[in-house]
């Protein structure tokens, strides 16, 4: 497919998305808009990123209308997996898109999207300045659309990884607290692992693997900025009275999740 295959007034009307992303200031107006690009060709679930090269190192995933463990997921392994992101560095090109290279995936990763109804799913990589760079994706949008939607979010990409840098530049935390939505397996996770159990103990309580385990917890440790279980159980042991027990209070620079 290519622009002449585009007719005028959808042309215009993608322009005007263009424009925009071209004022968006911050997350919740980018989300805003990403509703403008369904209205172009609906889809589900919808998510932007922020990584480094060279080792793809995730710095976030900054907003997001899919579940917090598909969010996870792509924090800890899905940006590995992703053509849209590795072949980045293999192409001269600035976008990438998954659909243009087949792929494998880890069967967690596969067993996780369809827990959570993701049948369809297209992916953008961008290659920005210095060591900042792009992700977005969507999913669950006609099979016979994606054709068209891989167009769109060609020409929309350099737009919308420009309203993601305004959108990291004007989130400054200031040292403020953050409140962070735990799943509910991670509530289960941090009470017993509170009480002071093993990753085995966890997972005979859970009836969970204790790798399924590891990799919830990792999961978990990187929402909420901390390097161990003795952090993470100091952060849910402190968490104010009046927080319900599906959030914690964290540092707002140290929490990945928004």
């Amino acid at each position: 497919m290519n622009v002449a295959s585009m007719g005028k007034a959808e042309f215009w009307r993608v322009c005007d998305v263009m424009a925009e992303f071209n004022v968006v200031q911050n997350n919740n107006e980018f989300l805003s808009v990403m509703g403008s690009l369904r209205g172009l060709v609906p889809f589900e679930f919808g998510a932007m990123g922020v990584f480094e090269s060279p080792t793809c190192a995730v710095l976030g995933v900054k907003c997001s209308t899919y579940h917090p463990e598909l969010d996870g997921m792509y924090r800890t392994n899905g940006f590995k997996y992703d053509p849209a992101v590795t072949r980045l560095w293999g192409t001269e090109r600035s976008l990438t898109f998954s659909v243009d290279q087949p792929y494998t995936q880890p069967k967690v990763i596969e067993d996780v999207k369809k827990d959570f109804g993701v049948r369809t799913c297209l992916s953008m990589g961008v290659r920005g300045e210095g060591n900042t760079h792009t992700y977005f994706a969507c999913s669950n949008f006609a099979v016979k659309d994606q054709p068209r939607l891989r167009l769109i979010t060609e020409m929309v990409g350099p737009h919308m990884h420009l309203a993601v840098i305004r959108c990291l530049q004007s989130d400054t935390s200031n040292g403020e607290m953050k409140v962070v939505e735990l799943t509910e397996i991670e509530v289960e996770l941090m009470k017993w692992m509170s009480d002071g159990k093993t990753n085995w103990e966890i997972g005979m309580v859970l009836n969970l693997a204790e790798r399924t385990v590891r990799y919830h917890l990792s999961n978990l440790f990187q929402k909420l900025g901390v390097g161990s279980r003795t952090q993470a159980a100091a952060l849910y042991m402190s968490s104010k009275p009046g927080m319900t027990q599906r959030t914690i209070l964290v540092h707002a620079d140290r929490a990945i999740h928004p």
